[in-house]
């Protein structure tokens, strides 16, 4: 898992990020107008898996299974009579939860719940592939791609398009090492040891199986305190305290990074991680340090996104170009200083979030 998660590294951001400074330095551009070329080439990272086009397909032509998919029944109770229907409806259903049902929702910490343990979440990704089926942004990709070729010397622009073409192929390849490498192995990694664990109760060597990843729980999340600073200090992020004495110095305004173009006012719904998820309203605008795939579920609810960490290559600037929000990253003291439930402001052609009351 961490070996592949390495490997992938300068494949998935080699060709983007090459694609990025020649386009920039051609055209003047910064990097988020020019993220638009890349739209619709992560499908991965708005939820869809290849386990979703069969789905997709199967469950409008089941009358039976459309109306339990949109019924009231608890969110468990409609995923196990789905998963045991007959026929290949049945089979691709459970095709599709071995894939996206055990990967870890918290991060990348095998003590933390899987998705499988939150299946309000599971069932509005299901609805949502249903309805609304993969996503389709490559008119978007291809009109940002015929703008700025035409402001490119006739003789950059066969090698302009070879860039594009290389950062469309591997740009997937940034979530995708992070949804097979870490989350989805971390959770299959999970289910062994309680696996282990039940053995365990049998022979009277523990009082229950998740007694073994407790016992893990210390030193995975020392191992993962440490990783993050590292990374923290080797990228140098910004002191919060001075970003928010700044910020109360600009009477409520808080400056990031746009991840995707537009603008939305909305309530801000503060979200710690995944198990917070189902307290998001239609119409919310999503505050939050991060985002994992594990957010899938409750995209198509809000209408805009901040969080304090991230760049422009980051999961949480990712999902949004791939759904069209609004989306300002990398805020530092979003969570410490927005109100949950305040009225806010998301401008990113600005690069910033203004609390309106």
């Amino acid at each position: 898992m961490i070996r592949h998660h390495g490997y992938y590294t300068v494949p998935c951001l080699g060709a983007t990020c090459d694609l990025m400074v020649h386009a920039s330095e051609w055209t003047g551009k910064s990097v988020p107008e020019l993220m638009p070329l890349l739209a619709g080439a992560s499908p991965g990272s708005s939820g869809w898996v290849p386990e979703a086009d069969q789905l997709a397909a199967a469950i409008p032509g089941d009358a039976g299974a459309a109306a339990l998919l949109d019924s009231d029944e608890k969110p468990s109770e409609i995923l196990d009579r789905l998963r045991a229907w007959e026929g290949e409806l049945g089979a691709a259903v459970r095709r599709w939860l071995l894939i996206v049902g055990h990967r870890v929702v918290g991060g990348y910490d095998i003590t933390e719940s899987v998705a499988l343990d939150h299946p309000l979440l599971l069932l509005e990704s299901l609805r949502q592939i249903v309805r609304e089926g993969r996503h389709d942004d490559s008119a978007i990709e291809e009109a940002a791609a015929a703008e700025i070729r035409e402001q490119l010397p006739a003789e950059q622009r066969e090698t302009f398009d070879g860039m594009v073409d290389d950062a469309r192929a591997t740009y997937y390849l940034r979530d995708e090492r992070g949804l097979y490498c870490d989350i989805w192995a971390s959770g299959v990694l999970q289910r062994a040891i309680l696996d282990a664990g039940r053995r365990a109760v049998e022979i009277g060597g523990a009082h229950e199986a998740r007694h073994l990843l407790e016992w893990l729980s210390p030193p995975v999340r020392r191992s993962a305190a440490a990783t993050f600073a590292i990374i923290g200090q080797v990228f140098d992020e910004p002191d919060a305290d001075a970003l928010a004495r700044d910020h109360h110095q600009e009477r409520g305004t808080i400056r990031g990074r746009a991840a995707c173009s537009g603008a939305y006012e909305g309530t801000a719904r503060l979200i710690q991680g995944p198990h917070e998820l189902e307290r998001i309203q239609q119409g919310d605008v999503l505050v939050t340090p991060s985002t994992s795939p594990s957010f899938t579920g409750v995209l198509p609810r809000i209408g805009a996104i901040v969080t304090d960490h991230g760049g422009v290559l980051s999961h949480a600037a990712i999902v949004p170009r791939e759904y069209g929000l609004p989306a300002v990253v990398g805020c530092q003291i979003a969570m410490c200083t927005i109100p949950d439930g305040a009225r806010i402001r998301v401008d990113a052609d600005a690069d910033e979030v203004t609390i309106l009351g």
